[in-house]
């Protein structure tokens, strides 16, 4: 990732929930107490505090991106086709419940959405930047 990327993490602020699994594969990456700082937290993580967690294997600078990328791939496409399927394969079988994850998501995400303090909330937010 490029040194000057920075992870957002605005659900806090909107009284959401993160979508798209990452209440499911951070605590898997970091452990539940660390996933658990981070998603409420909201706080942003830049590029060195996202290699220092695992979360990136490598930094560089914004304009050697594309190099850093092709480099990246030439080592995966030096690899034999079979076993780099058969480990995918395998990698992938570990999160075979993510589909049942995501449902549970997004029935959380719908309650949050439809609760009167959310409206409210939102209602409040939307008034402080356009005059009613």
């Amino acid at each position: 990732m490029s040194n000057t990327t920075v992870f957002q993490n605005p659900y806090p602020e909107f009284k959401l929930i993160p979508k798209g699994g990452g209440g499911y594969f951070l605590p898997k990456r970091l452990g539940r107490k660390k996933a658990f700082e981070l998603l409420l937290s909201g706080k942003d993580i830049d590029a060195t505090e996202a290699l220092s967690l695992g979360l990136v294997d490598e930094i560089v600078p914004p304009e050697k991106i594309e190099e850093a990328t092709v480099s990246t791939a030439l080592r995966f496409a030096e690899k034999p086709a079979g076993s780099l399927f058969g480990i995918k394969q395998l990698l992938k079988y570990s999160h075979k419940d993510i589909r049942e994850y995501l449902e549970l998501e997004n029935q959380v995400l719908l309650r949050i959405v439809q609760s009167p303090d959310l409206k409210s909330d939102f209602w409040k937010k939307i008034s402080e930047f356009s005059p009613i």
